[in-house]
């Protein structure tokens, strides 16, 4: 656990960027960004829910704001600029996880509120050119983790159900085809939440109340759980990302949103993020390219 970095109520989207980790806190609407370097930590208060946050080739933050909007925002100023409104506008989603391709695309999702009837998320893909997000998929549970294979061929997604998902990926388009199941998951209260991948293919998948992340290796096209991580002080786990100089740290965000007083005195560290080494590095992911 990092003692420099706070409580969140929902720590999301972990991104390193620029020798600096940016994060969000998607219940109290804040985006931060921490330097250990320099010892830094700046906050922006975007004053609605905040799903996730990258960072475009600018160096300004791209982020999914309330209902699925797509806002950017400067940590130096303050500014901001709405980039697109959702892909549907509906009064039960909220902007959730998003990330970039490694040509700069930004893909984005939603989930349906708390206690909805039915399944009204989506994901979609951010068109800059003409200020619009195309719908990808729908209807979606809770859009979720993303993640390219190494060779950009597959796209990995999590709707945070009782399943991992691929797609065939082209990179050149940034179209998505062929929607299976890459690994069935057990049903053990747990859920796959934010996901990562390595520079050898091993997914990294934060599982939303089951205190761990899961690996999984992609075996001819199945997903194989070869370990896990465990994080037994956080129930909520949240989401993973490499960084660190040699992208060798895995920072994992968790959540206290929804602990009782009894969840806390057995798992202390919900909300906080923690930092593990590992010996295979990860991917540096790719800024947001506002041309695409």
């Amino acid at each position: 656990m990092l003692p420099e970095l706070g409580t969140t109520s929902l720590g999301e989207g972990p991104l390193w960027d620029g020798n600096a980790l940016i994060y969000a806190d998607l219940v109290e609407g804040l985006i931060h960004r921490h330097s250990f370097e320099k010892g830094t930590h700046e906050t922006i208060a975007v004053g609605e829910n905040v799903g996730f946050a990258v960072v475009d080739s600018q160096g300004a933050v791209v982020a999914g704001v309330g209902r699925g909007s797509i806002w950017r925002l400067r940590f130096e100023t303050g500014e901001q600029e709405t980039l697109a409104p959702p892909a549907r506008d509906l009064a039960e989603n909220l902007a959730n996880d998003g990330k970039c391709d490694r040509r700069g695309r930004l893909w984005a999702g939603t989930k349906s509120r708390e206690g909805s009837a039915t399944d009204t998320g989506y994901l979609a893909r951010l068109d800059s050119r003409g200020r619009r997000q195309i719908e990808w998929l729908y209807p979606v549970h809770i859009s979720n983790g993303l993640a390219w294979s190494p060779d950009n061929t597959k796209l990995y997604y999590n709707d945070s159900t009782d399943a991992i998902w691929v797609f065939d990926y082209e990179m050149e388009t940034g179209a998505i085809a062929n929607r299976r199941i890459f690994a069935k998951l057990a049903e053990d209260g747990a859920v796959p939440d934010g996901m990562t991948i390595d520079s050898v293919g091993a997914l990294y998948v934060a599982m939303w109340g089951g205190s761990r992340v899961d690996v999984y290796s992609d075996v001819d096209g199945a997903g194989v759980r070869t370990g896990s991580i465990e994080i037994p002080t956080a129930l909520q786990v949240s989401s993973v990302a490499f960084g660190g100089s040699d992208l060798r740290t895995l920072f994992v965000t968790s959540a206290s949103v929804g602990m009782t007083p009894a969840d806390m005195e057995r798992y202390p560290d919900s909300g906080r993020i923690f930092a593990i080494e590992m010996a295979v590095a990860g991917l540096q992911e790719t800024r947001f390219d506002p041309t695409l």
